[in-house]
């Protein structure tokens, strides 16, 4: 996988599932908050996994709405994850993460435009 995936980690759980359970093969996992921290915080939310899963969710849906239903969030509040056998579908969450912590006006966006019951 020539993808450069910082500042998320990519799983491959083909060598854990057997061939009829492929459905969640690979999970982008993301725990580092820290430079979005205060201004999430700042806005009233814990800033973790939860938090992420609406804004993620959010740039999707305005992206390309079919992609996300081959995603499978998996957020705690130490961090964010999200499964799919498609892993272009986890390079578009990735990018938006990315996108999301470079520019606060694209991180405000996506906040303003999340489903107010998943952020956190």
């Amino acid at each position: 996988m020539d993808h450069d995936w910082s500042p998320c980690k990519i799983i491959d759980y083909s060598a854990f599932l057997s061939e009829d359970d492929m459905d969640h093969r690979y999970g982008l996992l993301f725990d580092e908050f820290g430079p979005t921290q205060a201004f999430l915080e700042a806005q009233g939310f814990m800033a973790g996994g939860y938090t992420w899963h609406g804004i993620v969710e959010s740039m999707i849906r305005a992206q390309d709405p079919a992609m996300g239903k081959e995603l499978d969030f998996d957020p705690e509040s130490s961090m964010f994850c999200v499964r799919s056998s498609n892993i272009d579908v986890l390079k578009l969450a990735h990018d938006c993460i990315s996108r999301a912590i470079a520019d606060e006006k694209i991180l405000q966006k996506a906040i303003d435009t999340a489903d107010p019951l998943i952020m956190e």
